[in-house]
């Protein structure tokens, strides 16, 4: 039979209100969203799944339009939340509700550090972790359309409907391993109010080919971006829409001075410099009004030397040797650039005093950090390089090294 025919669909608030009382009662829920991101500035949220007691709900968000009460679930320290990859549709809560996530359990982040592998895709994991096997025969569907097929209400119920037993031998294992508490304390990066409101003064710089640009260059996209990026949110369209990062990147190293200039450049539009010609202007010349010092920069901190370099990728060959070691994912404990950072701040006698720094803190320290961090600090360590069965295993301890 198919699952279409057994889900609780929720077009009313009072609907929804009988799945919030559901999940009162549990305190624990699967969550998954279909949403589309690339028409809009703001993801267009298509539909919710949510999974209880075996029981799936589909939610049309195009019905029922207040979807407060939900999103207070997943804002809840009393109920547990079970996404997968659950990054995007967090953020998308935030954006609709202003709420913080809270208790999130992340099967993604927790596979990971069960020895499933980083990023693991659920469908691998549902195979591998639950023997159940799903389809994709709607990875590309428009989720906009109404009404809902049976194979797209399939489709979405599969996102949830496997979750919580995911979840239930993800957890277990973990245990065994004495890891939950790690996979638990990598899952509140989602209580982080940071982690939605970040900082994005500098993010005009990620643009490509903001690297050529000289400084009153930077001050061009610098403007130019920032009123691509508001008018964007203002109209609810994609940034690109509006105007593509080469075009911007153009403009900065040959700014316009006319409406003409600007139809004149390669790869703008006819619409473009009719419609948003002023706007633009506007954005180059309180660029070009700005004096030298007010000229964004790139950092000028030296760049590492060969040593420090070396002795980071050494580094990192003994993370990677470790981690495979204890079976976790790497990627889990530090990135390349992060021990790279550790190396120059070893070097200047500033490690002690970071902050931020994850591998030098809670369980990344016991597990990796400290050995790597003895190692900088030239303390006698032991090495043992071992090969079984044709796979190399890496082993540290703080044993003195005999001297000859």
């Amino acid at each position: 039979m198919s699952k279409s025919a057994s889900t609780k669909i929720v077009n009313t608030a009072a609907e929804l209100q009988d799945l919030c009382d559901h999940i009162d009662r549990t305190k624990l829920a699967a969550f998954d969203f279909e949403f589309i991101p690339e028409r809009t500035y703001f993801p267009i949220l298509c539909l919710v799944q949510v999974c209880v007691e075996k029981t799936p709900y589909i939610v049309d968000p195009f019905v029922v339009e207040d979807l407060a009460p939900l999103f207070q679930r997943i804002a809840s320290e009393e109920i547990l939340c079970i996404f997968h990859a659950g990054s995007q549709d967090l953020e998308l809560v935030y954006s609709l509700s202003g709420l913080i996530p809270k208790n999130i359990f992340d099967t993604q982040i927790a596979a990971g550090f069960a020895g499933y592998g980083y990023s693991a895709g659920y469908r691998r994991l549902l195979s591998d972790v639950l023997n159940v096997q799903i389809a994709k025969t709607e990875s590309f569907s428009d989720w906009q359309s109404r009404p809902l097929t049976p194979a797209q209400i399939d489709y979405a119920i599969n996102d949830v409907l496997y979750l919580i037993p995911l979840y239930e031998k993800v957890r277990d294992k973990l245990n065994q391993q004495g890891r939950l508490e790690w996979a638990e304390e990598e899952c509140k990066i989602y209580e982080d109010i940071e982690y939605y409101d970040h900082d994005r003064s500098r993010d005009f710089m990620r643009v490509k080919g903001a690297n050529s640009l000289n400084s009153r260059g930077l001050a061009v996209l610098r403007e130019v971006w920032l009123w691509r990026d508001n008018e964007a949110r203002r109209l609810n369209k994609p940034p690109r829409f509006l105007l593509s990062d080469n075009v911007m990147v153009e403009i900065a190293r040959k700014p316009a001075h006319s409406v003409d200039d600007l139809k004149n450049m390669r790869g703008i539009r006819p619409d473009q410099p009719r419609i948003h010609g002023k706007a633009i202007l506007a954005a180059i010349e309180k660029a070009r009004s700005l004096s030298d010092q007010e000229c964004p920069t790139w950092p000028t901190g030296r760049a590492p030397s060969k040593s420090e370099l070396l002795t980071g990728d050494f580094l990192y060959v003994v993370l990677k040797y470790l981690a495979n070691d204890i079976g976790l994912a790497a990627e889990h404990i530090c990135t390349r650039d992060e021990l790279q950072l550790v190396v120059r701040l070893h070097k200047e006698n500033k490690l002690a005093n970071a902050t931020d720094l994850k591998v030098a803190e809670g369980w990344r320290y016991e597990v990796v950090g400290k050995h790597l961090i003895e190692l900088l600090s030239g303390e006698p360590i032991s090495a043992r390089v071992i090969m079984t069965d044709g796979n190399l295993r890496l082993s540290l301890n703080n044993n003195s090294i005999p001297t000859n």
